[in-house]
């Protein structure tokens, strides 16, 4: 199974239902699992890229050299426990399902995600505190391509 860092890109099918069937888990010491999920918007119109998404912006342009600028559209965090679901608010009314599915250990998340206008879900398991960018092929009116970031901590992590 691949794990997911920071600079990954996550783009499509990252390591769906590749999970094995360890028990899940609740998060170490019972405090759950913040989850926060970013809305990012790619433009093929401008060149401003937000400081933030610097190293975001150069991992997606290798592979979208189209896409120049990048800019922070949202950003949601919700507290959940292991088998919870929640919605996440995106742009235009579109929206993230994410799940947390189980905790393997301290330093690990297994979630489940279903992203706006990809088919299916994408269950992977990442390191606690990175971000795994999802490009979607969701765009605004404008022409913006939307990109999901989602990060999980366990409630040690804070």
């Amino acid at each position: 199974m691949r794990r997911c860092g920071g600079r990954s890109i996550g783009v499509l099918l990252v390591a769906a239902g590749l999970l094995g069937a360890a028990p899940a888990v609740r998060a170490e010491g019972g405090g759950g699992v913040r989850v926060t999920v970013v809305a990012i918007l790619a433009s093929e119109h401008n060149t401003d890229v937000d400081p933030k998404l610097k190293e975001l912006a150069d991992e997606v342009h290798k592979q979208r050299k189209d896409w120049t600028g990048f800019r922070l559209a949202t950003m949601t965090s919700k507290m959940m426990q292991t088998g919870d679901s929640n919605t996440f608010p995106l742009v235009d009314k579109q929206a993230a399902l994410v799940g947390v599915e189980q905790v393997p250990d301290k330093e690990h998340v297994t979630l489940k995600v279903k992203p706006p206008d990809l088919t299916g879900e994408i269950v992977y398991t990442t390191l606690c505190g990175k971000y795994f960018p999802i490009l979607t092929r969701y765009q605004t009116k404008e022409g913006d391509h939307l990109i999901v970031a989602i990060m999980a901590k366990t409630g040690k992590d804070k």
